[in-house]
């Protein structure tokens, strides 16, 4: 029959707690608000006799809770604002200030001997600004068009011309390979 003397029972008893202990501190961090004292349970001979855990320094138990922090997503807002204000703000003073006091162009009649520029077609004053400035003219951009769609037209004659002629050297045989000079077939006479 064992004994248990007073050193093994002192030593089962520390493991014992230092098991519980890391026990409760990982409880801890899954359930933050908990906010009683804990009840601890103490071996002894014949039972288990329950033991008040000690807060240190008032009633309830004091904690580190662990928690991501809030620094990156502070920063994200404050920039957001920060280039909102930076950009759409005087974008916003810029535009107020246009459609108040400049308005919007009225339709006249054309005076004899002018041709209107492409932009003075536009009724906005902001719409004419990006007209003269940012976009080309209409004819410019017509122009430009035509000649890609020839440049395309010209790859499209070329790539059917290239096609043909591949299949007609097929056809007949010839190719690159007509430099290297073959021997005529009745120079080898395989009879003798």
């Amino acid at each position: 029959m064992y004994y248990p003397t007073i050193q093994s029972d002192i030593c089962v008893k520390m493991a014992a707690a230092g098991l519980l202990s890391r026990f409760l501190q990982v409880s801890r961090l899954r359930v933050p608000l908990q906010r009683a004292n804990l009840i601890l349970q103490q071996p002894t001979k014949n039972a288990l006799v329950p033991m008040i855990g000690r807060g240190m320094s008032g009633g309830a138990a004091r904690r580190f809770e662990v928690r991501p922090s809030k620094y990156v997503e502070k920063r994200l807002w404050r920039m957001v604002g920060f280039y909102t204000m930076l950009t759409a703000l005087p974008a916003a003073v810029v535009i107020t200030y246009i459609n108040v006091f400049i308005g919007e162009a009225k339709l006249t009649e054309i005076p004899e001997g002018y041709e209107p520029e492409h932009w003075e077609y536009h009724q906005h004053p902001i719409t004419r600004w990006l007209a003269r400035y940012v976009v080309g003219a209409p004819q410019k951009e017509y122009e430009k068009f035509i000649d890609y769609l020839e440049i395309e037209n010209e790859k499209k004659q070329l790539r059917s011309q290239e096609k043909q002629v591949r299949r007609m050297m097929r056809q007949h045989g010839d190719g690159h390979w007509y430099y290297y000079p073959t021997p005529s077939p009745d120079v080898y006479d395989d009879k003798s």
